[in-house]
């Protein structure tokens, strides 16, 4: 894929590692294919599409975002998986970070409540006391995370090895 893209494009300047899956693992019924479908998205594939992206990213000086989450580090009762998921996303950035430096640069935004799984997975009771012990008072929306991406990405050429919490100060007192 990254190969494809060079070849279309004639460079690479960013990588975004956004894809994620995001469901409940409650303790005692985890499979292996809850484990395969949460680290895959969320840890292994932005690990093998930084590493095919890197050599590209040197030549340009680029970057790469990942896309966490701030239960990468503060974890969700009864997501155990995920959150390990995200915690290794987090380590990944700060080894890629170091591994890539100096030419490329490796950071990543970790979103709060931002948009709520359709799935019923968070009831309206359960979303309104999240929304209370964020400092803002409300959710975030995509464009939120956009900007700080993009920030990362082409308005932070000293910024390397750093997890942004962009959730709103839920973080900030968890």
């Amino acid at each position: 894929m990254v190969e494809d893209l060079v070849q279309r494009f004639g460079r690479l300047d960013g990588l975004v590692n956004n894809a994620s899956t995001f469901f409940a693992t409650a303790m005692g019924r985890i499979s292996g294919r809850d484990w395969d479908a949460l680290v895959g998205s969320n840890f292994k594939a932005p690990l093998f599409l930084a590493q095919a992206a890197a050599p590209y990213l040197k030549v340009t000086r680029g970057a790469v975002v990942n896309v966490s989450d701030i239960h990468g580090s503060r974890p969700l009762a009864g997501f155990a998986v995920y959150c390990a998921a995200k915690a290794g996303l987090d380590g990944l950035t700060k080894a890629l970070a170091i591994e890539l430096a100096p030419e490329v640069r490796v950071n990543a935004v970790a979103p709060g409540p931002v948009e709520w799984p359709e799935d019923g997975t968070f009831d309206t009771q359960t979303r309104q006391e999240i929304i209370n012990h964020t400092l803002l008072k409300r959710t975030g929306c995509s464009a939120d995370i956009a900007r700080s991406v993009l920030f990362l990405l082409a308005g932070a050429p000293y910024v390397t090895g750093q997890i942004l919490a962009v959730d709103g100060g839920r973080s900030a007192h968890l």
